[in-house]
């Protein structure tokens, strides 16, 4: 996210407009990968409803050394299951 967007809630409403375009167009999950020390987005995402699966050791590259990367996945609610989540 832009540095001069972050805090005003962009990330927010883009990642809720994200789940529900894909509940319309019937995906059955989300998955990503964040750096496990960006608790913002992390925290972010938990309150969307992803959950964290594991780690995934030396997964990236950033500024020329190998980086962890924590794998994380939403799974749609279908309109009769949405009570679930």
């Amino acid at each position: 996210m832009e540095r001069t967007l972050r805090g005003q809630g962009v990330g927010k409403r883009l990642l809720f407009t994200g789940i529900e375009w894909a509940r319309q167009y019937e995906f059955h999950k989300l998955v990503l990968t964040l750096f496990p020390e960006n608790t913002a987005a992390r925290f972010l995402y938990l309150q969307a409803g992803f959950r964290s699966v594991g780690i995934l050791h030396e997964q990236a590259q950033l500024d020329g050394r190998w980086r962890d990367t924590e794998l994380m996945e939403y799974i749609i609610p279908r309109s009769e299951d949405s009570t679930k989540r």
